[in-house]
């Protein structure tokens, strides 16, 4: 069994959603809930950034999904944004997630965790 070459941070989560229609939508989604992330000093993994500087015009809906997938297995959670559910990719990668008992979580449920948590620990 080979190792994989990918090196993530313990604790990283990894941001998945719709991603099947390029919509300039979707990639502000992503990148708005990946500042909040970051800003709150959350290491994560967006997965429209996965396919940054790569040639995707020949990729299958099985290459995109075995490489996002490889990400996603190396964090710790999976945060769903809204429309998941209708994108075949996404649904694949929550497969993959659920398959490894993975902690997945909506967008809005993992901010509300993490505000409680830094209310915790500052009181």
């Amino acid at each position: 069994m080979t190792e994989n070459p990918i090196k993530i941070e313990k604790g990283t989560v990894f941001i998945c959603g719709k991603a099947s229609e390029i919509e300039v939508a979707a990639f502000q989604e992503f990148a708005d809930f990946e500042a909040k992330l970051k800003a709150k000093g959350i290491k994560c993994i967006n997965m429209h950034t996965i396919f940054d500087n790569l040639d995707t015009e020949s990729f299958t809906i099985s290459e995109c999904v075995n490489r996002c997938a490889a990400y996603l297995v190396m964090c710790d959670k999976v945060v769903t944004l809204n429309n998941w559910q209708q994108c075949f990719n996404a649904q694949s990668l929550i497969n993959v997630a659920r398959a490894l008992t993975k902690t997945i979580v909506h967008a809005d449920r993992f901010l509300e965790l993490i505000e409680k948590e830094s209310q915790n620990v500052s009181a």
